[in-house]
C-alpha cells in the first residue's frame, strides 16, 4: 500500500512546480489558485517569501497531496496562526477531493493545530459534503449557491470521549 504525503508547495522549487502543473493540466480542474501563487512567486523573492511565512499571522499555502511520486491534488490553505482558523479551498469540479480530504486533515490536525476549520463546496457537491459529515464537520447550511461545513477542536475532543 502506497503512503499519501501532504507538504505545502513551495514555489520555488521548479520541480514542484511542474508536477503540480502536469497535474493540473491532466485533471483539467481550474487552477486559480495555482496562478495566485506563480503571481505571488513573480513578486517577491524567496528570502522575501519566507521571512513572510516566519514572521506573519496569516497563512497562505497549497497544500499538495503527493502518492506514488505524482501529485493526487491540493487544496488552498488560509488561516491566522494566532487564532488557529483555517479556511480549506478546494479547485472547483475536483474529482480527487474525496481521496485526499483526511489526508489533508491528518495534516491540519497534527501540523497546524487548529480550533476551527472551514471548508466551502459547491452546494450540488453531495459526494464530497458527505465525506466532510463523515470525518465529523457540521454542514452550517448553504449561501450563494455553496455550502460552508466547520470543524472544531472541541467538537472533535467530545466525540473522541463518547467512544
Amino acid at each position: 500500500m502506497s503512503i499519501k504525503k501532504v507538504f505545502p508547495l513551495d514555489p520555488y522549487d521548479d520541480n514542484q512546480l511542474d508536477m503540480i502543473k502536469e497535474f493540473i493540466n491532466n485533471s483539467g480542474i481550474e487552477s486559480h489558485y495555482f496562478n495566485m501563487l506563480l503571481d505571488m512567486k513573480n513578486n517577491l523573492s524567496k528570502e522575501q517569501y519566507l521571512d513572510i511565512k516566519k514572521q506573519g499571522n496569516e497563512i497562505e499555502e497549497l497544500l499538495i497531496v503527493e502518492e506514488d511520486s505524482k501529485i493526487r491534488g491540493y487544496c488552498h490553505l488560509l488561516g491566522e496562526k494566532d487564532l488557529k482558523i483555517y479556511k480549506l479551498l478546494f479547485p472547483d469540479n475536483d474529482t480527487h477531493m474525496k481521496s485526499i480530504i483526511s489526508s489533508i486533515m491528518n495534516y491540519v490536525q497534527s501540523e497546524l493545530d487548529f480550533e476551527e476549520i472551514f471548508i466551502e463546496l459547491n452546494s450540488n457537491d453531495n459526494i464530497n459534503g458527505k465525506k466532510l459529515l463523515d470525518l465529523g464537520f457540521e454542514s452550517l447550511g448553504d449561501e450563494f449557491g455553496h455550502t460552508i461545513f466547520l470543524k472544531e477542536k472541541g467538537a472533535e475532543l467530545e466525540v473522541q470521549r463518547k467512544i
